[in-house]
């Protein structure tokens, strides 16, 4: 349940390959989350887990977007250090 983006970003570096499968993962497993079924049943009991699921999911898409946010930066700085290197490979 609490893993931090901390741990997540310096295990992924600078690789955009791993990212971009660990985004593509993470948008997979999410449907887990959406599951239509909200309560069980054990004989007389009943369990509703609607809070608990909402709870998830709710960090889970924080977790998310916080490393969308991440990734969007290693592609700009990408982006930017191949633009740099053109410019300057053009310029000698």
């Amino acid at each position: 349940w609490e893993i931090s983006t901390a741990t997540v970003l310096s295990r992924l570096g600078d690789d955009l390959a791993k990212w971009h499968v660990m985004l593509s993962e993470i948008k997979v497993l999410s449907g887990r989350f959406e599951s239509a079924e909200q309560e069980r049943s054990f004989g007389p009991i009943v369990v509703d887990y609607r809070k608990v699921q909402s709870k998830i999911k709710s960090k889970y898409d924080q977790w998310h977007l916080d490393l969308l946010n991440e990734f969007g930066e290693k592609v700009r700085e990408s982006t930017s250090k191949f633009y740099r290197q053109g410019h300057s490979g053009r310029n000698e």
